[in-house]
């Protein structure tokens, strides 16, 4: 119960809504996401965060950059929790 009000109060963020879907087509690095989404590389920072603790993305090292990478099994175990919650 925990994991799908803390996944669902995530995803209910544009902003965070927004990064999910950039990396959806590749993973990116804090000042490439803050300058296509217009925000700053420190709210940036500050979604990331709360996406690591979900665990709706991860992290990988390359070039002497942090890469976010979307986390496509954790979203779609919160998708099918939900499912389960409500529908089965």
């Amino acid at each position: 119960a925990e994991f799908l009000r803390v996944g669902w109060k995530a995803l209910a963020d544009k902003s965070k809504m927004e990064i999910l879907r950039l990396l959806k087509t590749k993973p990116m690095y804090n000042q490439e996401l803050a300058e296509t989404l217009g925000l700053t590389a420190a709210t940036v920072s500050y979604h990331m965060n709360a996406l690591l603790a979900c665990q709706f993305v991860t992290i990988s090292k390359a070039e002497g950059r942090v890469y976010y990478h979307l986390n496509a099994v954790t979203l779609t175990s919160l998708l099918n929790q939900t499912k389960d919650l409500l529908v089965d």
